[in-house]
């Protein structure tokens, strides 16, 4: 993901004005960029992309590594 602080500038841009941080974050289903502060979906730039992540992982298009352990009766042979 990538992690990145942007100061937006205001319009006056003089000293003594405050310029709020905020964080760019990259969508981790789409790649979107979007704002961090401003999403309802984190880490996901919207409910689209929210939904179609879970659906991957309930469809099982998505999967952990998994390696089956050796069962007692391999060992045996």
């Amino acid at each position: 993901m990538f992690d990145r602080e942007i100061q937006p500038q205001s319009p006056a841009g003089g000293p003594g004005n405050e310029v709020a941080k905020r964080t760019l974050l990259a969508c981790s289903y789409c790649g979107t960029r979007y704002v961090l502060e401003f999403s309802r979906f984190r880490p996901f730039c919207s409910q689209r992309c929210q939904q179609m992540d879970l659906r991957n992982w309930l469809t099982e298009s998505y999967g952990l590594p998994y390696e089956d352990p050796a069962s007692p009766l391999d060992e045996a042979e």
